[in-house]
């Protein structure tokens, strides 16, 4: 996967910073801009990923892989929102906060969990040699 995204994930590691900082109370304004600024981004980025195919006619399953990734970026748009939503909050819940922007960096934006199914899958796939 290409990583276009850098503004977003730079974003969320600052919210991140903050919410760890505890600071979050204070930059609730600016937090939630760069929550946006990160949605945007992410809405108008297409994921690439490269797939395996046993021959140019044998395609079926990249539906299956182009539906797992739109999945996870409607994944990664709704819990974006939903860290939005909690810092505007009057009580925020940081704990809450800290581990959603947590398992979203750590998954490079839920998209390691798309390059593993594709492995997955690839690994139990037998490739056949085309004879030109």
């Amino acid at each position: 996967m290409m990583m276009p995204m850098k503004q977003a994930m730079q974003n969320l590691l600052y919210v991140e910073k903050a919410l760890r900082n505890g600071t979050y109370k204070a930059e609730a304004p600016m937090l939630t801009v760069l929550l946006e600024e990160a949605l945007e981004e992410i809405k108008n980025t297409s994921f690439q990923f490269e797939v395996p195919c046993s021959s140019d006619t044998n395609i079926e399953h990249l539906k299956t892989y182009e539906n797992l990734a739109l999945k996870y970026k409607a994944k990664l748009l709704v819990d974006i929102r939903k860290l939005q939503h909690e810092i505007n909050k009057k009580n925020v819940n940081g704990k809450y906060c800290l581990n959603l922007v947590q398992k979203i960096i750590e998954s490079n934006l839920y998209m390691n969990h798309v390059k593993a199914m594709i492995q997955n899958t690839s690994q139990k796939t037998k490739f056949l040699k085309l004879k030109s």
